[in-house]
């Protein structure tokens, strides 16, 4: 049974026996959307008000979403902004709130998180300023959680986020010779979207240079070590870490990467998360 075959089996079973917890999530949803649209005022989510959302609604009106200003997220990205876009803009604002702490919290306990640990990833001002910002990293962090052939669409959103993963799944998916299987998919279609918007991937070249917590080039040789222990031990949870570690341009939001390779481990991960605000502390000099 092929992957997409698995997800709607899972999804029709799903839906076939649990109606009712479908329509109360739906109704908590729809509720906690409500509480944050009145909650949020203009000047929370920056990325997606002035980015993002900007970007959609040139898509729409049949311009070159990438001819905005410092749009560079891979096109399939759409397939999610276009429904929020068409809200107005606080409330779609208050939706990718929503959304934002839904992903992050399945994404934690696909990961295998305990209460305390979720808790200590959700308070963490990785997540906080990603939400606060209106960015999307909890979208690239889906990858973590789905199957490659699909993971790999939500990877590629951010590098920064999803390298280390790309790269640990390539090298094992040619070892186990399935690298056609697993990779075809996401090739084909950015051929495809070479064809429609042209070499989109030189934008993130043109990344500005304003809030890089990147610590490139130094950080290189710890990634790469990290990638070998990943490759050499089969150990997935490093590889889910390093990414930032090899990146040129990475926010502060982006090194959540390491919090979710620490979600199994309680101690760790809200060590992790305090560690996170004394930075946090110390670089606003209290």
């Amino acid at each position: 049974m092929t992957v997409l075959a698995r997800i709607k089996s899972s999804a029709r079973t799903f839906f076939q026996k649990k109606p009712s917890k479908i329509i109360l999530c739906l109704f908590l949803f729809c509720l906690a959307v409500f509480f944050a649209w009145k909650m949020i005022g203009h000047s929370v989510g920056i990325d997606w008000r002035t980015i993002f959302r900007p970007a959609t609604l040139a898509l729409l009106h049949g311009k070159d979403p990438y001819n905005t200003d410092q749009f560079m997220l891979a096109p399939w990205v759409f397939f999610v902004f276009i429904p929020i876009s068409l809200l107005p803009e606080d409330l779609s604002m208050a939706v990718m709130v929503v959304l934002g702490i839904c992903a992050y919290t399945w994404i934690a306990v696909k990961l295998k998180a305990k209460p305390w640990g979720v808790v200590a990833i959700l308070l963490s001002p990785l997540v906080l300023y990603n939400l606060i910002d209106g960015n999307i990293d909890w979208l690239a962090l889906l990858g973590f959680v789905l199957p490659p052939e699909i993971g790999l669409f939500f990877l590629t959103l951010k590098p920064q986020i999803g390298l280390g993963l790309i790269l640990y799944w390539g090298y094992i998916s040619l070892r186990e010779k399935r690298f056609i299987k697993t990779f075809a998919p996401i090739l084909i279609v950015t051929l495809v979207s070479f064809a429609l918007f042209g070499f989109w991937p030189q934008r993130m070249f043109a990344v500005p240079a304003a809030y890089n917590a990147s610590a490139w080039p130094y950080s290189i040789p710890f990634g790469l070590i990290m990638l070998v222990m990943a490759l050499h031990r089969k150990k997935e949870r490093l590889a889910q870490a390093l990414s930032p570690l090899l990146s040129p341009h990475v926010m502060f939001h982006s090194w959540v990467t390491f919090l979710m390779a620490l979600a199994p481990d309680t101690l760790e991960v809200v060590t992790a998360s305090l560690s996170a605000w004394l930075l946090v502390i110390l670089s606003r000099g209290f």
